[in-house]
């Protein structure tokens, strides 16, 4: 089977990109609105919420549908306060890339509140978590350079690659650690938050090769970002994200505003972040009756916009805030509860 060379060039950049990013000196792979899903940034943020007693999130995220085959993100994560002081919780999380390379998180998350129970100003949590990655590789799918013929100046992928691969799976131990501060005094309307997490910290083999010194690189996150009530309709909120992992950082910078038009059942929210060497990402979403729906696109401006056109990601949001039983009312609506409203 015969490839353009030019289309076949433009692939293997890609496909260099998206290895280097799961596997090399880069990132695990991270969601725009990553503040949408608090226990996938930090376990201490497992079961912390305000005025409801279950929150429920899917996420959802595609890349690069103008360049290769489908790059997808999913997330789904349930979690829940739990005796005053404990919160519960678990998430999966699927990576999927062209020509048969990603991963697939299983993990259970739990935290503890470390704070004087008898002050109602600041809340202090600490976080585990504890699962399982799967990594696996496709190496069939792939365009080797033994497989280039130069008399007909094409790939053919019919000629032997001559790589061979001991492992296209392996299943690695995730263990995660966190910390995370709450400002929590309603009479304020600056309330300040943030938090530490350090990723991976058992630093397990992860070598398809069988590598001994082949590790999955600690992560470390560090985030910061504060909730300012403008008024019972309006709350701005200005995040800081900041990543690390093994010589690469990621930093995002943005805000949003919400504002309610009806109070306790329509509530609408506009934003924008910045990821440093990487994207703009414009956010919207609208909340009815404590189900709120958001939506985010990145606009791609890294070196890979001469081949993207600009055209990033597109990745949607769903989240569920409420009571266990699954009422049509919730307690409280889930940006109210974002924004601890004065009341």
């Amino acid at each position: 089977m015969n490839y353009n060379f030019k289309k076949s060039r433009l692939f293997l950049t890609v496909l260099g990109i998206i290895i280097a990013t799961q596997f090399a000196k880069a990132q695990d792979p991270v969601l725009s609105q990553y503040f949408v899903s608090p226990m996938l940034l930090n376990p201490a943020n497992t079961g912390v919420m305000n005025g409801g007693d279950i929150r429920a999130v899917a996420q959802y995220r595609t890349q690069w549908t103008n360049i290769v085959d489908k790059i997808a993100d999913l997330n789904v994560a349930i979690d829940v306060p739990f005796k005053g002081r404990w919160g519960m919780g678990g998430y999966f999380l699927n990576h999927s890339a062209p020509k048969g390379i990603g991963f697939t998180n299983f993990v259970l998350s739990g935290s503890y509140d470390i704070t004087n129970q008898k002050q109602k100003n600041h809340k202090v949590t600490m976080g585990l978590q504890l699962g399982m990655i799967y990594k696996y590789i496709n190496p069939d799918n792939f365009v080797w350079g033994k497989q280039y013929d130069k008399e007909i100046g094409n790939f053919d992928t019919d000629k032997p690659s001559g790589e061979s691969m001991s492992r296209m799976g392996v299943v690695l131990p995730e263990t995660n650690y966190g910390i995370a501060y709450m400002h929590t005094d309603q009479r304020h309307k600056f309330r300040p938050y943030g938090g530490f997490t350090l990723m991976h910290f058992a630093h397990p083999r992860e070598s398809f090769y069988g590598a001994k010194d082949s590790r999955l690189p600690l992560r470390y996150v560090g985030y910061i970002g504060a909730k300012y009530i403008v008024s019972n309709e309006i709350v701005l909120e200005p995040r800081v994200l900041y990543t690390y992992q093994r010589k690469a950082m990621q930093l995002n910078v943005g805000a949003e505003a919400s504002y309610v038009i009806i109070p306790g059942q329509l509530n609408t929210l506009l934003g924008c972040y910045w990821r440093w060497r990487d994207a703009i990402v414009p956010t919207i979403g609208v909340e009815y009756k404590g189900i709120l729906f958001r939506m985010a696109y990145d606009i791609n401006t890294s070196a890979l916009k001469e081949y993207s056109k600009g055209r990033g990601a597109t990745e949607f949001s769903l989240v569920f805030t409420g009571n266990r039983l699954l009422t049509v009312k919730p307690k409280t609506s889930a940006t109210d509860i974002m924004r601890n409203k004065v009341k």
